[in-house]
C-alpha cells in the first residue's frame, strides 16, 4: 500500500455511498476527516455518520503526513452543513448500553462511568483525560497479566 496512490475522493464517497446502500441508515459508517479535509461536504452527503477518533493531543499514526482538524473547526463547519460534532465513547452507543454482551466485564466499568442515557460521552470538563488515564491503567494491567501467561496459550478475555 505504501506504493499506491492515494484514492481520490470520488473514489471514497462512492465506497461509503454503496456501503450506506448495502448496510442501510442502522450501520455507522466512518471516514477520517484529515485524509480529504477540503470534501467534508462530499463524504458527509455521500452517508458517513462517524468522522472517527480525532485527537487534539497526539498525531494520527495511522496518516502521520495528515493532521487532524482542530476540533472547533471541524464543529463548525458541521454546523454549516447542518450537523453537529458530537463526542461519543470509544464503543459505538448501541454497544455501550448492551455493554455486558459485548465488552468485558473490567473493560465495560470504564465506558459506562462517562456515559449518557444515550450511549454517548456524557458532557463533563476535565473527563476524557480522566477516562484515558483510566483506560491506559487498565490496558497496562490488563498487558501485565497477559505476559504472565505461558506463550502457547492464546486467550481471549
Amino acid at each position: 500500500m505504501a506504493n499506491s496512490p492515494e484514492p481520490r475522493v470520488e473514489e471514497t464517497a462512492w465506497t461509503v455511498a454503496v456501503a450506506r446502500i448495502l448496510f442501510g441508515h442502522k450501520m455507522n459508517i466512518q471516514t477520517p476527516p484529515n485524509l480529504n479535509p477540503g470534501s467534508l461536504k462530499t463524504l458527509l452527503d455521500s452517508g458517513i455518520n462517524d468522522w472517527g477518533g480525532i485527537s487534539p493531543l497526539t498525531p494520527d499514526h495511522v496518516n502521520p503526513e495528515a493532521p487532524w482538524p482542530e476540533i472547533a473547526s471541524l464543529a463548525e463547519s458541521m454546523e454549516k452543513y447542518g450537523k453537529v460534532l458530537t463526542e461519543r465513547l470509544p464503543v459505538f452507543p448501541k454497544y455501550a448500553l448492551n455493554s455486558r454482551d459485548w465488552i468485558d466485564l473490567k473493560a465495560s466499568s470504564y465506558l459506562i462511568k462517562p456515559m449518557d442515557q444515550q450511549g454517548m460521552q456524557e458532557k463533563i470538563v476535565g473527563l476524557q483525560v480522566n477516562l484515558l488515564c483510566s483506560l491506559l491503567n487498565f490496558i497496562k494491567v490488563r498487558s501485565k497479566e497477559i505476559q504472565k501467561r505461558k506463550p502457547c496459550q492464546i486467550c481471549f478475555t
